[in-house]
């Protein structure tokens, strides 16, 4: 595929429903609702290399997360405490699960820059693997953000300078960053929406909260219980769910033997 210009200006046609490429640049739109539509906004896809090569591909939101369902994740930053041991690493860890569950893409964005994405990126796979994980690749799709368009035209921006009249405990000079936020959209119409406040705090937006909530949705409109499969998929490999299989296996052997003892007379004694 031919990856647009990263200079290039790219030309909109037909009205956005929220807010177009221009009026990105000066305002922040209010914040995204279930059933509306993604808006129109550029992003730039973070794969091996691409920092460097100037390469990296600059696409619209709608095009790389318009199809099928998705998960997109907001962070604060990269490197930042919460988001590189608990949040990214959690959505890492079950991207199994959430392909399971009917999940074309896990998409984490953050208005860094492409080459500290790359960092990132690159300092996790590092860790991801040493659990046997694979390539960050095939679980998550990074999105750098670093014009914050897209963050502002979803509503869901927030600044991180420092408040002069704010005690000092926890504050970054960071500037405009993505709030901690977990979306669901199908076919481009968000149908399910999470917001954590402040920099630390992860629970409305964790993996687990996401798969949660994707399990009692598929529940709620009739198709079969994915609690079931929910628990073995999360085990690491097939290694582990066999191990189950034989110990399920042998609590039904146990209990059927403990029942033909209690019921079965014994002979009768020999005389």
């Amino acid at each position: 595929a031919t990856c647009i210009p990263r200079r290039a200006t790219l030309q909109v046609s037909g009205p956005s429903a929220r807010c177009g490429v221009v009026c990105m640049s000066v305002r922040q739109a209010s914040q995204i609702s279930v059933g509306e539509d993604l808006p129109l906004a550029q992003v730039e896809v973070v794969t091996d290399g691409c920092a460097l090569d100037d390469n990296c591909q600059i696409a619209l939101a709608t095009e790389l997360l318009g199809k099928g369902r998705v998960v997109l994740v907001g962070m604060p930053g990269a490197f930042t405490p919460t988001c590189t041991d608990e949040h990214l690493p959690g959505f890492i860890r079950n991207s199994r699960r959430f392909k399971r569950l009917g999940v074309k893409e896990v998409a984490v964005l953050t208005t860094n820059d492409r080459f500290m994405m790359t960092a990132w990126k690159k300092a996790m796979r590092g860790c991801m693997e040493a659990e046997g994980l694979g390539s960050l690749d095939t679980q998550v799709t990074m999105l750098a953000d670093d014009k914050s368009d897209f963050v502002r035209a979803l509503g869901l921006a927030y600044n991180l300078a420092p408040k002069k009249a704010a005690a000092w405990s926890f504050q970054l000079n960071a500037g405009l960053r993505s709030k901690r936020f977990a979306l669901v959209a199908n076919d481009g119409v968000v149908e399910h929406l999470a917001v954590d406040e402040g920099e630390t705090g992860l629970s409305a937006t964790s993996a687990d909260a996401i798969l949660e909530y994707l399990g009692s949705s598929r529940v709620a409109v009739g198709q079969p219980s994915l609690q079931l499969p929910l628990v073995i998929g999360g085990l690491a490999d097939m290694k582990e769910r066999r191990l189950l299989v034989k110990l399920v296996v042998g609590v039904v052997a146990a209990a059927l033997v403990a029942t033909i003892v209690t019921y079965v007379p014994m002979s009768a004694p020999l005389t």
